[in-house]
């Protein structure tokens, strides 16, 4: 991993951005889709997947993959289409990739261009079968936030899920995929004061395998029914402290024991009286696909142990040592 981020730093930003393009949205058709390519950093040569897509409003976005080295769903910073010519960057002088589509529009011929050192880069279209063949599969984390949410209940399980790694081989891979789920992608406010902008919506998110609630604000409709629509793809879903009042009232919990925050318990038992609310355990396994948490901290705890029941104690371990995190509860069966 260390080697491709330092010679292939086109992919290394971790937030999307988009830019117009200077084509038509039909010229800018052409270089949609998926692409393969490799690139020789000095002897070790790395196989990469491209993915332009062609976004509502015009503008034209892209993720990598580095299939060498299990990087996925990295974003391209930059992407501006003039046929035939394709121009990727990443700001603050890091680096650019200038490469020419062909006639057919199936491949595309390039340098990848880091101060001094120039790297050839050359892409060819494959299909969605062939990307699913060589993509190894990510578990995609999604947090569902909203206004107010708490930074604690947030911030600990995910440094918990992206810090997941595999150290098979001598290679270091990246276990999980997290992004940010809301109703809309408007800025949220976080309890303190910190805004957030939410990475996909309702409509786009990627299918997660694990979802993570923390308190916050919204129990619209429309965040209830999402829950209820994943509860019923079995889909893994984790409340921490007050977020397990949106699964009490998506009444995804009645009948089932489950915790939050101890300041609460009093008030959840008469709010929501079908649920059997237990104290003084930091999480609580509810239901075959659903896991809830005390208040704050105690997410540390329950993503940990959601990563050992995936991965193994080792990964699990290895997570809690990488954070300096010395709690032990995670260990425990709740």
């Amino acid at each position: 991993m260390k080697g491709f981020r330092e010679a292939f730093l086109l992919f290394a930003l971790l937030a999307t951005a988009t830019v117009p393009t200077t084509a038509s949205s039909r010229s800018a058709s052409a270089i949609v889709g998926d692409w393969a390519g490799t690139i020789d950093t000095g002897g070790k040569v790395m196989q990469v997947l491209l993915h332009v897509r062609l976004e509502k409003d015009g503008t034209l976005s892209a993720t990598a993959d580095n299939i060498s080295q299990g990087e996925l769903e990295i974003h391209v910073d930059q992407v501006k289409f003039a046929a035939p010519r394709i121009h990727l960057e990443i700001e603050q002088g890091a680096g650019i990739y200038d490469g020419v589509l062909d006639e057919k529009g199936m491949k595309i011929v390039g340098d990848w261009k880091q101060g001094n050192a120039v790297f050839p880069l050359h892409f060819r279209r494959v299909t969605d079968d062939y990307v699913r063949s060589i993509t190894p599969h990510q578990v995609q984390v999604a947090f569902l936030i909203s206004n107010n949410f708490n930074v604690m209940d947030f911030a600990g399980p995910w440094e918990v899920f992206q810090d997941a790694m595999s150290h098979s081989d001598g290679n270091m891979r990246s276990l999980t995929n997290v992004y940010t789920v809301s109703a809309n992608r408007d800025p949220l406010k976080t309890t303190g004061g910190a805004t957030v902008v939410p990475r996909y919506t309702f409509q786009d998110v990627p299918q997660p395998d694990i979802i993570v609630v923390g308190a916050q604000s919204s129990a619209s409709d429309e965040v209830l029914n999402w829950l209820r629509k994943m509860n019923q793809a079995r889909v893994v879903i984790m409340s921490v402290c007050t977020g397990a009042a949106k699964l009490a009232a998506a009444g995804l919990i009645d009948g089932h024991p489950a915790t939050t925050h101890h300041e609460y318990l009093d008030a959840f038992k008469k709010q929501y009286p079908n649920v059997q609310w237990q104290s003084s355990k930091r999480y609580v396994q509810s239901s075959d696909n659903i896991f809830t948490a005390a208040g704050l901290t105690s997410g540390i705890d329950l993503a940990l142990h959601l990563l050992e029941t995936r991965f193994g104690r080792d990964v699990a371990e290895a997570t809690a040592l990488y954070m300096e995190y010395h709690g032990t509860d995670w260990r425990q069966a709740q």
